[in-house]
């Protein structure tokens, strides 16, 4: 652990562009929220790598912590677009001054030197080495991330059949399809019956809707008798173009008579 962080310190502004584009591998894993984990990352190594660059030649490190927030905060204001949120463009360069400072304060406590000793310089073999490696990883981790994406909807689509029963309402099969991914269901129903729209976390029937679990099974169920029920037809998809599905059938009473084979198609 001590070897990574070492490895990170002085590395760090050369993998801040990689962490960036790396934001689409959670999105392609269907983990939203490690979208922000990423982002902290990618902010971090950008402190550090401003921090790294200061040491190295400060011109640049003004420049680009200073001078290209500047340019495009008069890009904003010259285009009429300009708030108070553009200003976080200079908090990068605010949060390496804060850190080298602590950092000095820290390093004169402890009787070491203000300014730690450059690290030795690296040939110009080895950076190609790492920044070819780093390319790789993240080629790799992408490409996994995309096959493992493409398959969701599939996953998706067959724990959402696994988890319906004949005999089961409307409702129940509205709410029990929820946890399962991005879906889309089309609901075929007998002419003159009130149209029903099904999504995940709400439901309508005609001009009325509803939202959350005891909503959506009040309403679907008090309208229930009238809603000429024939069919329901999942289909779920993922980022990639691969979508899979199934339909479930239902009886004169309104419950589920027969779920049907799950099917994958390729857009």
């Amino acid at each position: 652990m001590r070897a990574l962080l070492r490895w990170w310190l002085a590395n760090a502004g050369s993998i801040t562009v990689p962490l960036l584009f790396a934001i689409y591998v959670p999105l392609l894993l269907g983990w939203p929220a490690g979208v922000p984990v990423v982002l902290v990352l990618a902010g971090l190594s950008l402190v550090q790598g401003l921090r790294n660059l200061w040491l190295m030649s400060r011109p640049k490190a003004v420049a680009l912590g200073l001078g290209l927030p500047t340019l495009l905060v008069g890009l904003l204001v010259r285009e009429g677009t300009f708030d108070g949120s553009a200003l976080l463009f200079f908090l990068p360069a605010a949060l390496a001054a804060i850190a080298e400072a602590v950092v000095r304060r820290w390093r004169g406590s402890h009787g070491l030197p203000v300014v730690a000793e450059p690290a030795p310089p690296v040939s110009v073999a080895r950076r190609h080495a790492a920044g070819c490696a780093t390319v790789a990883v993240l080629a790799i981790a992408f490409s996994a991330a995309t096959c493992f994406s493409m398959l969701q909807p599939s996953r998706d689509s067959a724990a959402c059949r696994a988890s319906l029963r004949p005999g089961m309402t409307l409702a129940d099969v509205a709410i029990a399809a929820w946890p399962h991914g991005r879906y889309y269901a089309f609901v075929n129903q007998a002419e003159g019956a009130p149209l029903v729209r099904l999504a995940p976390g709400r439901a309508a029937v005609g001009d009325e809707g509803a939202e959350g679990e005891a909503a959506v099974r009040a309403l679907l169920d008090r309208h229930a008798p009238r809603l000429g029920l024939v069919s329901v037809s999942f289909s779920f998809r993922g980022l990639g173009p691969i979508r899979s599905g199934f339909t479930v059938e239902f009886g004169p009473d309104g419950r589920v008579a027969r779920i049907g084979e799950q099917h994958n198609r390729d857009d």
